[in-house]
């Protein structure tokens, strides 16, 4: 029997899936912090409060108001 040719077979085409081809990049378990515990910790670590901030600069200007009563006391305001 003579042999016979066999046909040339289509390759199959590989069809990439980028859902199944990223899979391994995005399916990870994502990790959580504990927040069993009570933390309570400063938003800006050594800033200082805008009222504490408003004070002690009201504080100087009252300082600075006193002291020129106090220069300009004997004098008349003159207008």
């Amino acid at each position: 029997m003579k042999k016979t040719k066999k046909g040339k077979v289509v390759a199959e085409t590989v069809t990439n899936n980028p859902v199944a081809k990223f899979a391994g990049k995005f399916n990870k378990a994502k990790i959580y912090r504990d927040k069993t515990k009570y933390q309570r910790t400063a938003k800006h670590k050594g800033k200082e409060p805008f009222s504490m901030l408003l004070l002690a600069i009201l504080e100087k200007v009252s300082n600075y108001l006193m002291l020129v009563f106090i220069a300009n006391k004997g004098r008349e305001a003159k207008i």
